[in-house]
C-alpha cells in the first residue's frame, strides 16, 4: 500500500485517500497518517468479506463522505498496483476512463478496476452506476458488474489500451503492466 501511495507522487496536486473496510492497527494508522487520508467504516465488516461486494461498498461509502469538486479528477488505484513510469495523466481525457474492456465466454464484458478515472463533474452519475451495479454483484464480479451497469445506463467510457499501472498478478505473483 505504501508503494501504491508513493507511486502517485508524480501527480503534482494529488490527495491520496484510502477507503478501508478492515480494522487497522494503531501502528498501521501511524504509518499512513502523514501520507494519506484513511476513511474507515464501522458498518461494512460483512460486506468486505466478499472482495467483489466489498470493493463496491467501499467506493460507495467513500463517495458518500467526500466532497469532490466538479473540476477535479478522481483516480481509483487498486492497493496492490502502482503507477508505472509510462503513466501520463494527459491520457485520461473524458468523464470516465478505463482500460479497454476484456470479453470472455464465461464472464462477458468487464472493465479492469486496477486504475480508472472519473471526472468530478461525473461523480454523482458514477455513484448511480455503483448503485446500479448492486443488482449484479452477487452474480458477477465487480469488473463485470461495472461493465454491465455502464451499458445499462447508456454511458460509454473512454477506453485506453493501457492505463500504465503495474502490479502483481493475483494467481501467479508475476508483475503485469496494464
Amino acid at each position: 500500500m505504501l508503494e501504491t501511495i508513493k507511486s502517485c507522487d508524480i501527480i503534482p496536486d494529488k490527495i491520496s485517500i484510502i477507503s478501508e473496510g478492515s480494522v487497522l492497527s494503531q501502528e498501521q494508522k501511524d504509518k499512513l497518517k502523514d501520507k494519506c487520508i484513511v476513511l474507515t467504516y464501522e458498518d461494512v465488516a460483512e460486506d468486505v468479506k466478499n472482495k467483489q461486494a466489498g470493493s463496491l461498498t467501499l467506493w460507495i461509502k467513500a463517495l458518500e463522505r467526500l466532497n469532490i469538486k466538479e473540476d477535479s479528477n478522481v483516480f481509483f488505484l487498486s492497493g496492490r498496483y502502482r503507477l508505472s513510469q509510462d503513466f501520463n495523466i494527459n491520457d485520461f481525457n473524458g468523464s470516465y476512463v478505463f482500460k479497454k474492456p476484456w470479453h470472455s465466454e464465461s464472464r462477458g464484458g468487464w472493465y479492469g478496476t486496477l486504475l480508472f478515472k472519473i471526472s468530478g463533474s461525473a461523480i454523482k452519475d458514477f455513484y448511480k452506476v455503483l448503485q446500479h451495479a448492486k443488482r449484479y454483484i452477487n452474480q458477477y464480479d465487480i469488473e463485470c458488474s461495472l461493465y454491465r451497469s455502464f451499458k445499462d445506463l447508456g454511458i460509454q467510457p473512454n477506453e485506453l489500451d493501457y492505463v500504465n499501472c503495474i502490479g502483481e498478478n493475483a494467481p501467479t505473483g508475476n508483475k503485469c503492466i496494464h
